[in-house]
């Protein structure tokens, strides 16, 4: 439920990061991931909350604090030329984010479903309905993603039941990986997929509820999901799977209800809808900052801008499966997450503590 008219419960926003990660993890090529076994991926797992965990030390001290206090009205205390400077890159690192998305998914629809098919319009009709679901309002966003993440949790347990039969402990590797993984490196592969956790730095005012165990709870619950998928497909599909382009979805086109049979194609029908809303929700933040500092009530122009640049990028993106994991690598999103989600709010709140401390009066 939302405290007040324009905001948000914390579940909701923690549905949202678990919706957007969760489709953004399963849906990515296994060389977006380290391209290691199985141990590798259970590895990334804890190196991922090694990496939450970190993050949160630096988002909740802003998240957590006065109602009305977020990323902008600190740099607003600051310069408004500042300001306007983080509005522009937040912006437009919500729409690469976006685009990045928009492209995974692209590339995924293209390799397992419409195996090598042209997906413009796809990218069309997604940054269309993004668009107009955005120009709803982080309110309609959030009860969507909490419904989703319901739904999610639900095909998630049909996969489960569905490979049960076919799981073997004699598939689970054994011996410990050679070389060892690097679980710091793994779990930042993982964390740059969790962009979504920068707007805690600017939608603080719009949250209510408990921001701070909501973050942990999201990680303790993102964290589970995962170990125990990859355990089942671990188990399920071996070592053939982990040499699959898509390891995840080798797993659910193994899985079998009953009568129910291809429920990879229900499962990536979810993922479609989990895109729309990592889509919307970025293009929501993207315009949401553009017009803090240049748009002032306008909300429909800086949300055309911002769609129309999320198309323009993510079509190169998903043309190209080349161009979309030079996107993805690390040297490229690593240092981006470390600048939007650490460096950035860091020094923006070291400058507000220095100047508050130069403001006190003398005793």
């Amino acid at each position: 439920m939302t405290g007040t008219r324009g905001k948000i419960g914390a579940l909701q926003l923690y549905a949202v990061f678990f919706v957007s990660l969760t489709s953004a993890v399963f849906t990515s090529l296994n060389e977006e991931t380290g391209d290691g076994g199985w141990t590798t991926k259970f590895a990334n797992v804890f190196g991922f909350l090694l990496w939450g965990v970190l993050a949160a030390a630096v988002l909740l001290p802003v998240a957590g604090k006065q109602a009305d206090m977020s990323l902008l009205t600190r740099c607003d205390g600051i310069s408004s030329k500042l300001t306007a400077a983080v509005c522009l890159l937040y912006a437009a690192a919500a729409v690469w984010c976006a685009a990045v998305g928009a492209a995974r998914l692209g590339v995924f629809l293209s390799a397992e479903l419409f195996y090598g098919r042209d997906v413009r319009f796809m990218l069309l009709l997604l940054t269309a309905a993004s668009a107009w679901a955005a120009s709803r309002g982080l309110e309609t966003l959030a009860r969507t993603a909490v419904l989703f993440a319901a739904l999610l949790l639900c095909c998630l347990l049909l996969i489960l039941c569905g490979t049960l039969r076919d799981f073997s402990p004699a598939e689970l590797p054994v011996s410990p990986a050679d070389p060892p993984p690097d679980f710091i490196k793994g779990g930042m592969l993982t964390a740059v997929r969790s962009a979504e956790i920068a707007a805690l730095l600017l939608l603080a005012p719009q949250t209510t509820g408990k921001t701070k165990k909501g973050y942990f709870y999201w990680l303790a619950v993102f964290a589970g999901t995962a170990a125990i998928m990859y355990f089942a497909a671990a188990g399920v599909t071996g070592s053939f799977g982990e040499r699959q382009d898509y390891p995840f979805y080798t797993l659910t086109g193994i899985a079998r209800l009953g009568e129910m049979e291809r429920l990879d194609e229900l499962l990536s029908a979810v993922w479609i809808l989990c895109s729309f809303i990592k889509t919307s929700f970025f293009l929501y933040v993207s315009q949401k900052t553009l017009t803090h500092s240049f748009f002032g009530k306008r909300k429909y122009l800086p949300l055309g801008i911002a769609a129309a640049l999320l198309f323009s990028v993510s079509l190169p993106l998903a043309a190209s499966r080349d161009a979309y994991l030079a996107a993805t690598d690390l040297t490229v999103s690593g240092p981006l997450f470390l600048l939007f989600v650490f460096i950035i709010p860091l020094a923006v709140l070291a400058v507000s503590a220095v100047r508050k401390n130069k403001r006190r009066p003398r005793e």
